[in-house]
């Protein structure tokens, strides 16, 4: 790999965290080269960052800063540096972790770990595919929303409405599966949204099988 190609590889693995760069950095060294070995130096501060867990190590790294960070003095880039890679996009994060060869996601467990450092706490009515839960989580919460480890009040989605045939979840969720709406017995089966219908691998159950409710 050419060191235009890998300067441009070293780019895409920050935009695919939900990283700008340009927010924490200065001007970037001209030269390529330089660049590389400033913003490789980077990432693997952000990832040593991430994975840790223990808070005397990440205390321990204040004094390792990489350089390219501004700031006025040690406190201020760190303060930077935290605000910066502590807040990431949640489709950012669902792409970079995108499983090769699954349906658009990675486990759902791992969107929960995730996700339960943020305070928001995953909990559907039923087992449902992951793939639809990704999706789900991607497009309802969106990639513009930003999740920060300061906010702690916690939240929780179980991604119910009240609406039943509008719920992706409906298939899998006892009580989307028992009862019966006024559209449901209009059309003679249980209605899903057609995203739920992507993941169905049976047959709509009839109004035979539900229980009337409005």
């Amino acid at each position: 790999m050419d060191v235009y190609a890998e300067n441009v590889f070293i780019k895409q693995k920050f935009e695919e965290m939900g990283l700008d760069i340009c927010e924490v950095c200065g001007l970037l060294p001209s030269s390529i080269e330089e660049q590389n070995i400033e913003l490789i130096a980077l990432l693997g501060f952000v990832h040593a960052y991430k994975v840790s867990g223990d808070e005397c190590v990440i205390s321990g790294m204040r004094d390792s800063i990489p350089s390219i960070i501004l700031g006025k003095g040690t406190e201020d880039r760190w303060g930077k540096f935290e605000s910066w890679v502590c807040n990431c996009r949640l489709g950012a994060f669902l792409d970079y972790n995108r499983v090769p060869g699954s349906e658009d996601c990675v486990g759902l467990e791992s969107i929960k770990v995730y996700l339960g450092q943020y305070s928001l706490y995953v909990d559907f009515l039923g087992v449902i595919p992951p793939g639809l839960a990704c999706r789900y989580l991607k497009e309802e919460l969106c990639d513009e929303v930003f999740l920060s480890k300061r906010n702690k009040v916690p939240v929780t989605v179980t991604g119910c409405d009240g609406y039943c045939p509008g719920c992706f979840q409906r298939p899998w969720c006892q009580q989307g599966r028992e009862e019966s709406w006024k559209i449901d017995r209009k059309h003679g089966v249980m209605v899903i949204p057609e995203i739920a219908k992507e993941y169905l691998d049976v047959e709509l159950p009839s109004i035979n099988y539900l229980v009337p409710h409005r």
